[in-house]
């Protein structure tokens, strides 16, 4: 008859496992930093012969990636506020490759709906 001492083997294997889940759990919350993203406005455009109700942006977005990991998005959502209210929600669907510790920045074009940023406003 053989009879094993060890912890793994044992109903505490449950228990090992749980500890080590939160233990790797604040880890990664202690090493994983966040990204610190900001915008400018290159661009404002409006033309009311081609759309009386878009106003046209042109945003660069630019960041700074802390970690030792890089990471590619496929696909960011923006919601864009004025005076802390919610104006326009966009997309960018191009893939974005952020390096690991280093810089990096994109462009994206908006088009916001001017009556529907009216009514958010006033």
């Amino acid at each position: 008859m053989i009879i094993f001492n060890n912890s793994i083997f044992s109903q505490d294997w449950k228990k090992s496992l749980s500890k080590t889940k939160i233990k790797i759990k604040n880890k990664i919350k202690q090493e994983v930093k966040p990204l610190r993203i900001d915008f400018k406005i290159n661009k404002i455009n409006y033309n009311p012969l081609k759309n009386p109700n878009a106003l046209n942006l042109s945003l660069n977005f630019f960041g700074d990636n802390p970690n030792p990991v890089g990471l590619s998005l496929s696909i960011i959502e923006v919601n864009l506020y004025v005076n802390d209210k919610h104006t326009s929600k966009f997309y960018n669907d191009k893939k974005i490759k952020i390096p690991k510790n280093g810089d990096f920045e994109f462009l994206k074009n908006a088009e916001i709906n001017i009556i529907k940023a009216g009514k958010t406003l006033f």
